[in-house]
């Protein structure tokens, strides 16, 4: 088991720096590079696509994009996470916090641009990265071993006058 770094700093000009600098044990990781361009109707998706024995051990998800627009959506399946734009980078760490909010088993996004003019194709076309992390199954509980009955005691054989 690896333990995958994780260190951001937030400051506000003139107000708070808070700086976090973070282990996290990952087991395994995933990592999906996808180019989404636009097309004339605005339709264009693809989905991303998790294992779904492996969702609940989900740790880590982090989508980041060479584009951000109102335009960029992603939806994620079985959750409440409907074409929600795509205006920052996602991240979201802490297996119980992504059960809570977004447990991802199909990731959809969209282009919604509609590609009018072909020499802004590369202007409109998002490179986006999906990172996903998997913390290791707890081991199993050692089983604990029957307790053998006690001897019952002897009784003591009666002596003769």
């Amino acid at each position: 088991m690896a333990d995958l770094s994780v260190k951001f700093t937030v400051q506000i000009p003139g107000g708070p720096t808070i700086q976090s600098d973070r282990k996290l044990a990952v087991s395994t990781h995933q990592k999906v590079d996808l180019s989404l361009p636009p097309n004339k109707a605005g339709t264009a998706k693809i989905d991303v696509d998790f294992t779904p024995d492996d969702t609940d051990k989900i740790n880590l998800l982090l989508i980041q994009s060479s584009l951000y627009s109102d335009n960029l959506t992603f939806t994620i399946d079985e959750t409440d996470i409907k074409d929600q734009k795509l205006v920052e980078p996602v991240l979201l760490l802490g297996s119980e916090l992504i059960k809570a909010i977004a447990m991802p088993n199909k990731i959809t996004f969209a282009n919604k641009a509609n590609l009018e003019d072909p020499a802004k194709l590369a202007q409109q076309t998002a490179q986006i990265t999906v990172l996903v992390g998997r913390a290791a199954s707890p081991p199993p509980e050692p089983e604990t071993p029957a307790e053998e009955p006690a001897d019952p005691v002897a009784e003591p054989e009666p002596v003769a006058p």
